[in-house]
């Protein structure tokens, strides 16, 4: 086995920097990979959270160069990937500053915002208009039910108004 799937930094905390050594880090957190999509500014605690650009390498590709970009900016940085068989490392560089972060990718279902409103449940009908509620106003992110289900409908709900709205959601 090479040297660097050996001898790493142990990288434990989303969010945080590593020392701003440049060298070989193992994520032993989350999925213990840096996420192959752009997340959200301000994931995990950090303005501009790190993505990687490309595939994780097979074992068998040995070490390959990656670029590591910076969510809501045009920053970028050359990184290396190591896939030692039971966990990758990767060689990192310091970032430009504190505001720019390498992330690891964790369980979004961790994260994710709660929706706990009784009215959400299928089976609630809203008695007139005024009772209406609607998402409008939450944004982009991550939302687990926590009444019901715990779920989205699979099929159109059923009278007008169900949900407690006027457009009720399902997959």
């Amino acid at each position: 086995m090479e040297a660097c799937c050996q001898s790493f930094r142990q990288w434990t905390e989303q969010g945080s920097r590593p020392d701003h050594q440049e060298g070989w880090y193992r994520m032993t957190i989350g999925h213990g990979t840096m996420p192959l999509y752009e997340p959200d500014t301000n994931y995990g605690g950090a303005a501009y959270p790190s993505w990687m650009l490309g595939e994780l390498p097979e074992q068998d590709d040995g070490e390959v160069e990656r670029i590591a970009k910076f969510a809501g900016t045009s920053h970028q940085i050359k990184i290396r990937v190591k896939n030692c068989g039971e966990h990758y490392v990767y060689w990192l560089q310091p970032t430009p500053n504190a505001n720019y972060v390498y992330s690891i990718d964790t369980d979004v279902c961790l994260h994710a915002q709660p929706l706990a409103e009784e009215w959400r449940n299928m089976f609630y009908v809203s008695e007139n208009e005024d009772d209406l509620h609607d998402d409008y106003k939450r944004g982009k992110d991550w939302y687990r039910f926590t009444t019901g289900f715990q779920m989205m409908a699979e099929s159109p709900p059923g009278p007008q108004y169900s949900c407690g709205t006027k457009h009720p959601a399902y997959l």
